[in-house]
């Protein structure tokens, strides 16, 4: 004769905590599915960092030995503020030819783009000193008067930077504007001691400066991304 063994049946607690802990299980996997995406969405609309300090040389002007220094620093996504400066004090290899200049010009960038790098217009305060003559053919030599008075002025930039480089902290930068400035100078005979001729105030209108620039950007801490 055959006898079935039955199990007993199971209790309502235990089937209970079997549902309790399928339940939990389940809720915790959704949790990190959730957190998974939310982490995802996260880093896909968290902007790349963007340089907060860069240094910059203007290349033209080094070939015309004249030193100069640009230090911009990046204040939001859309903006920037630089402040430039050079001095130059010497001829080029006779009295005759010089383009003595000092001068700090300060400038406040837009970038529409938001980006480190792209298009940007903006404004730009110049004021400085020159002494300039331009050789044999030009009878005249054009100096601040006194040699110290300062000129002074301002207008609108445009430029556009970019990245011909592998690395990230290197870029370019190509710019220039135009303006108006109060100028007061003296000319002078262009010849070794040569005496003064006259003495001007003059209201100038047009270009007041171009740049192709060598920028570094100043490593920094990154939060994630790129520049």
């Amino acid at each position: 004769m055959l006898v079935s063994k039955i199990s007993p049946p199971q209790s309502k607690s235990s089937a209970n905590k079997t549902i309790t802990v399928a339940d939990t299980a389940q809720r915790d996997f959704n949790q990190g599915i959730d957190t998974l995406n939310i982490t995802t969405a996260t880093t896909q609309l968290t902007p790349s960092p963007l340089p907060t300090l860069s240094l910059g040389t203007n290349l033209l002007e080094l070939g015309l030995l004249i030193p100069n220094l640009t230090v911009e620093y990046r204040f939001n996504r859309w903006g920037s503020v630089a402040l430039s400066g050079n001095y130059s004090a010497w001829n080029y290899f006779k009295p005759t030819l010089k383009f003595r200049v000092s001068s700090l010009c300060g400038e406040l960038k837009v970038w529409p783009a938001c980006k480190p790098s792209g298009l940007f217009v903006g404004a730009h305060a110049i004021t400085g000193c020159f002494n300039i003559a331009l050789g044999d053919r030009d009878p005249v030599r054009r100096q601040s008067h006194n040699g110290f008075t300062l000129s002074y002025g301002g207008g609108m930039t445009v430029g556009y930077r970019f990245n011909p480089f592998s690395h990230p902290c290197w870029q370019m930068e190509v710019s220039g504007g135009a303006g108006v400035h109060s100028l007061y100078y003296d000319e002078f005979q262009n010849r070794t001691n040569g005496l003064r001729i006259d003495t001007k105030r003059k209201l100038y209108v047009g270009p007041d400066y171009l740049r192709v620039s060598l920028i570094y950007n100043l490593p920094l801490k990154k939060k994630g991304g790129e520049l």
